[in-house]
């Protein structure tokens, strides 16, 4: 015998089925999203460059390769040129990926862990810790970020490594009141005062609780903040407060700005290869606000529902919304009021909007847009037919 179905079938209906996961809608969302996943494809090239950059580019990039200030082509063995110092641009452009990735990646998680910190504890408890917190914020942000990276450096000996701290200690602040806004929304949410009702402590409440559920905007900022502190990281070896050990793109910029004249292939391409990857990281941050953003979600949602509706009224009525609308109010594209003369589709649009103020004459009221019929000069009655005999005629 075969095997009954568990599923019933109501009146021919099929089963319904179960919906997504908000991350598996997000994803899709984010799929959907061309510009989205062009930035993801730049940012996963740029990833297999960093790591395979020993095997592309091998040797030492800041070693002496050629002679200096050859510019691209000249010679078939440095294809994009040498610096002023002999240096292989190509080199230097593949072996510098790693590094600004590293600086951006390293530079946006200390501001991560320190903006998470002080917001999630002054948004959860509130009272004077959290103006406690929101004063030491705004202390922060009274500085320009920059200004402050550039004392932070300047301070200590500019190395890679206090080059990312100093770009995160300038860059918490704004993770902070994120994170803070999203917590004061959250913490009396049903869910968190039903955690604190079973009698978990505040630490759970807030790792386990509140804080997945605001990790949407945080990711979104995240993107952002690594953009950000790529940048940050080329205005400061442009002002030659780099690493001088280590090759990055800012280093090439800041390197070569005194020959912007004579070559200026020697600060166009490190700037180009900065300009493409913040560029990824920005197209990815939209496409992760449009993914993760419930409110963008219920409006695309509603757009689409409204689309078959509008289709199937149009082919209802046999023309555009627009004619649609014009012949509910009484006049068509081609200038047809009620007591004047129009093509056919104008008649047509004349005798709707006639029935629709009548029936709402009869109903004591009258729609917004719509005419009053008015008689016509040339037949004497009202647009039609019927001349004045008609029922419901009012002078």
């Amino acid at each position: 015998m075969n095997a009954v179905s568990p599923t019933i079938a109501i009146d021919g209906a099929a089963p319904a089925r179960r919906g997504r996961s908000p991350t598996a809608r997000a994803l899709a969302a984010l799929v959907r999203d061309p510009l989205a996943m062009l930035g993801i494809g730049i940012l996963l090239l740029t990833a297999v460059i960093a790591v395979f950059a020993d095997v592309i580019a091998p040797g030492d990039p800041l070693d002496m390769a050629g002679i200096p200030l050859q510019w691209p082509g000249e010679d078939p063995e440095h294809w994009l040129g040498t610096d002023s110092l002999g240096r292989d641009v190509f080199s230097g452009l593949i072996h510098s990926t790693r590094a600004s990735l590293m600086i951006g990646l390293s530079a946006a998680a200390v501001a991560l862990a320190i903006g998470v910190v002080i917001g999630a504890v002054g948004g959860y408890f509130g009272g004077w810790i959290d103006n406690v917190l929101v004063r030491i914020t705004e202390l922060f942000q009274t500085v320009p970020t920059f200004l402050l990276v550039i004392v932070l450096v300047a301070i200590n000996t500019p190395t890679l490594g206090v080059i990312q701290v100093a770009i995160g200690l300038a860059s918490w602040p704004e993770i902070a009141r994120l994170v803070r806004a999203e917590f004061r929304v959250l913490r009396d949410s049903d869910f968190v005062l039903a955690a604190r009702a079973v009698g978990f402590s505040p630490a759970h409440i807030i790792i386990r609780e509140v804080l997945p559920n605001a990790a949407a905007p945080l990711i979104v900022t995240t993107s952002i903040l690594i953009a950000s502190a790529i940048l940050t990281e080329s205005g400061l070896s442009f002002l030659g407060m780099s690493d001088p050990n280590v090759v990055s793109w800012g280093g090439m910029i800041g390197g070569n700005r005194e020959h912007i004249g004579s070559a200026w292939f020697l600060t166009a391409l490190p700037g180009c290869a900065i300009a493409v990857v913040v560029l990824a990281f920005n197209l990815l941050g939209d496409g992760l606000n449009d993914a993760l953003n419930p409110r963008l979600r219920r409006r695309e949602a509603c757009a689409r529902r409204a689309v078959p509706k509008r289709e199937s009224r149009r082919a209802q009525h046999g023309g555009s919304l627009s004619e649609r609308g014009d012949a509910v109010s009484g006049r068509c594209a081609s200038g047809w009021r009620p007591g004047g003369r129009c093509c056919g589709a104008g008649r047509r649009h004349g005798r709707r909007g006639t029935a629709v103020a009548g029936r709402a004459g009869a109903a004591g009221g009258r729609p917004r847009g719509a005419l009053r019929p008015q008689a016509d000069p040339v037949r004497g009655g009202l647009p039609g037919g019927g001349g004045r005999d008609r029922p419901g005629h009012r002078p």
